[in-house]
């Protein structure tokens, strides 16, 4: 299984997980019931936590981390992704927030503190222009 410890803190997993034996789920990572990692995703749960809500699926070469807690910032920068998402092949999520019922469209980058709301998402237009839905 491809689930991995890091310092004192091990993946806690839900019911009915899928993981794909070439993911990375590393440290502190708790993913929800019923929710798919998929083919060379890393999740890195090292400096911080990461939440993975039930039902979502991480497709393939997504990679989830996070930013240090500090004394001017004593949460950090976790990343937590809600219920029902799916974040698509390629993404890049780096300690923000994730609301539910999202779509993360394929190579989209999300980088520290920044809130997707519950049915939102970001998408990207066949011309090349992306777009946040709220």
């Amino acid at each position: 299984m491809p689930l991995f410890p890091y310092l004192n803190t091990s993946p806690v997993l839900g019911e009915r997980i899928y993981l794909h034996p070439s993911c990375q789920v590393i440290g502190d990572v708790k993913l929800g019931d019923d929710s798919s990692v998929w083919c060379n995703t890393m999740l890195r749960g090292d400096v911080n936590r990461i939440v993975i809500g039930r039902g979502t699926n991480v497709q393939d070469l997504t990679m989830g981390h996070v930013s240090h807690k500090t004394q001017e910032k004593p949460d950090g920068s976790p990343l937590i992704v809600g219920d029902y998402v799916t974040v698509g092949h390629s993404v890049v999520l780096h300690g923000c927030t994730i609301g539910n019922e999202c779509l993360i469209g394929i190579g989209s980058i999300i980088l520290d503190d920044v809130v997707i709301p519950d049915r939102g998402g970001i998408e990207r237009h066949p011309r090349g222009e992306w777009s946040c839905r709220r």
